[in-house]
């Protein structure tokens, strides 16, 4: 099972895919496919447009870190108020496609939503 934490932060997220789905054998899974592509995606996206750490990126395990509060930077010309809105719309529309991946496959995915009040970077 692909267990997904999305936690949210005062001024981030995190975000931690760990484990493979178990819906078929490797190179067949297309529960595993699905979830892979979207976070390379995500990370690939977010690593031109705000401050994160991709904390673990090894097979079964994919943890980013995401800083709402520092987007952009000296060699961005990024709007900040729209790349705040982006980097929530993103992570917004993850949780929205792992939950329907959830209601699809219950049995190999398991999303957990978890809001902290306290910041991300300490």
């Amino acid at each position: 099972m692909t267990r997904i934490n999305i936690i949210k932060f005062n001024d981030g997220y995190r975000i931690e895919v760990l484990g493979h789905s178990g819906y078929a054998e490797k190179g067949k899974d297309i529960v595993c496919a699905s979830i892979s592509t979207l976070v390379q995606y995500m990370e690939m996206v977010i690593d031109k447009i705000c401050e994160h750490e991709l904390e673990k990126f090894e097979e079964g395990t994919f943890i980013l870190n995401i800083r709402k509060l520092a987007i952009g930077g000296s060699d961005t010309l990024y709007d900040y108020d729209f790349w705040y809105m982006f980097i929530i719309t993103l992570v917004g529309n993850f949780e929205k496609f792992i939950e329907e991946l959830q209601e699809q496959y219950p049995e190999n995915v398991k999303l957990k939503v978890i809001e902290e009040d306290k910041c991300l970077i300490k």
